[in-house]
């Protein structure tokens, strides 16, 4: 997959773990996708987990050593949720502007077969300036406009190639670069181009589509679960109660840890860079 947001001298658990403990480097990592994520939302999610977490305390009857320690996991567990979130959002937005790219560079194209144009024309929809899309457009019309060799175009071409790693992308391009340099009748194969793009975005749609229902599914599973356990609880006689057993202490414990767990590890797993269709 893309390496985004590669760190060097960094490992994966040592920035999991520890780097985005601090809330100023975990917003300072979402600001990189494009968002601007204050310090005060992550104490405010911390906020909502601790209360969440009080209530379920109170409602399985979890004592505090215990409720701790499924407070610190979620300490532990939570940055990695909330930089997840993000950047499901990120990968989305970057597939719906390659998207919207696809079908724009070919209509302006048809209208003037000039590489240059078309990509000028494309522009003028990406106008905010923090846009992945619009800067690797910027770069490319600026290449192609102040180089004079042979391949300017091509390497104006690179720079979106480059940001968005995509074979519908490359198919497109090497379209544009034929017609450009051969000419002739060409209305038909981009009309075939267009409906290829868009028989591609419309499956892929599918697919994230599909990847939120098991989101849901998950989070459903879950509180369900929680439901279940709570139901058979409170439906024990008083004298049969079983919340003060050590067992019963550590069971609960484990359960919650490994509900969040479970969540933090298929979530992150649902990541999936659908540009290039890699997770």
């Amino acid at each position: 997959m893309e390496k985004v947001l590669k760190r060097k001298g960094k490992g994966a658990g040592a920035a999991g773990f520890m780097y985005y403990m601090k809330p100023a480097n975990l917003s300072a990592e979402i600001k990189k996708y494009g968002y601007d994520y204050t310090v005060g939302k992550t104490l405010g999610v911390y906020a909502a987990f601790a209360l969440g977490l009080t209530i379920l305390s109170l409602l399985f009857k979890l004592k505090i050593p215990y409720a701790l320690m499924v407070g610190l996991s979620g300490i532990l567990i939570l940055p990695g949720v909330i930089l997840s979130t993000y950047k499901k959002r990120y990968e989305q937005q970057r597939f719906s502007d390659l998207t919207l790219y696809l079908e724009q560079v070919l209509y302006s194209f048809k209208k003037n077969p000039k590489i240059l144009y078309a990509l000028k024309d494309t522009l003028e929809i990406f106008d905010e300036e923090e846009n992945k899309m619009h800067k690797a457009l910027v770069r490319a019309v600026n290449i192609i406009e102040t180089s004079f060799t042979r391949n300017a175009v091509e390497d104006g071409l690179k720079e979106i190639e480059k940001d968005f790693k995509n074979d519908r992308l490359l198919q497109v391009h090497k379209l544009l670069l034929r017609i450009e340099k051969l000419g002739g009748d060409f209305d038909s194969s981009i009309l075939l181009m267009l409906e290829a793009d868009r028989q591609w975005a419309e499956r892929t749609s599918l697919q994230m589509k599909a990847v939120a229902k098991q989101r849901r599914d998950l989070v459903i599973i879950i509180g369900l679960n929680l439901m279940v356990c709570a139901f058979v609880l409170f439906a024990l006689p008083e004298e049969m109660t079983i919340t003060g057993y050590l067992l019963y202490q550590i069971s609960t414990m484990c359960l919650f840890i490994a509900s969040l767990l479970i969540y933090a590890r298929i979530d992150k797993k649902m990541g999936i860079n659908w540009v290039s269709g890699e997770d």
